[in-house]
């Protein structure tokens, strides 16, 4: 076991600096340029508030940063190992196919958790310079936003280890809005006349990703204070939901034929 989980690690570490070397972090300096940019042309036109506007710019690009990755991470993070046929040296290696994966996933994890850091770190920043401050329920909304990338690193992952790359980003995309839809979904009328289409879209809340629990831009924009309970809540279900992904993700490969 802990010679299985020292092979996961090295693959980890090898994973994440690959992803460094790729300079992927060019990505932080474009967006903390167009958060400083747009939050001075903002504060020139808001009074008292050019804080929010740039907690609402970055959080929005926070969030974007973390889906394009995980779409650029996740979509060749096998594909790329397959077609260069490379997977094939590693199988035939004692290493087995799903510690492989484990250590792919991990890798990228750890370099989305660096790429939140820094976009997190420039957050702050900007928003001290324009005389704001972050206080729990935004730090609670960067936190959400990560788990939230992370489960949508791994729905790519067990949809490309079924699909090919276009429809793993179709599906993923399509997934994802879903996701953050499907509250507002339950609010419409129709929906809650139609007692079998309600527990149609309840149904899928619980089976697909409800990327929409991780969302506290409301709350932030408005001050609001966290429900209680909530903040737990919504981290038991995303470790629950990411746990899954990741051992269906690990099942998968191990019954994939890459001959």
């Amino acid at each position: 076991m802990n010679q299985q989980f020292f092979k996961s690690a090295i693959i980890a570490r090898y994973t994440f600096q690959e992803l460094i070397r790729s300079k992927i972090l060019w990505n932080v300096v474009v967006l903390a340029l167009c958060l400083a940019s747009l939050t001075l042309a903002a504060a020139e036109f808001t009074f008292g508030v050019p804080s929010r506007v740039a907690l609402d710019l970055g959080l929005a690009f926070l969030a974007l940063s973390g889906y394009g990755l995980s779409f650029f991470a996740g979509l060749p993070l096998i594909k790329s190992e397959e077609e260069s046929r490379t997977i094939y040296l590693i199988i035939s290696r004692p290493v087995k196919r799903s510690v492989f994966l484990v250590g792919k996933i991990f890798g990228v994890i750890g370099f989305l958790a660096l790429n939140f850091s820094l976009i997190a770190a420039i957050i702050l920043v900007v928003i001290n310079l324009v005389g704001g401050k972050l206080g729990f329920v935004e730090w609670a909304a960067i936190g959400l936003t990560f788990v939230e990338v992370v489960i949508l690193l791994l729905l790519v992952v067990v949809l490309s280890l079924v699909a090919n790359r276009a429809i793993t980003l179709i599906f993923g995309l399509v997934i994802l809005a879903a996701g953050h839809a499907v509250s507002e979904t339950m609010s419409i009328k129709l929906v809650q006349d139609i007692p079998w289409l309600r527990t149609a879209v309840k149904f899928y809340d619980w089976v697909l990703p409800g990327f929409h629990r991780f969302n506290l831009k409301d709350l932030v924009l408005y001050q609001s204070e966290l429900p209680q309970g909530y903040l737990i809540n919504t981290l038991i279900y995303g470790l629950l939901y990411g746990a899954a992904l990741l051992v269906l993700s690990c099942w998968l490969i191990e019954r994939k034929d890459f001959e």
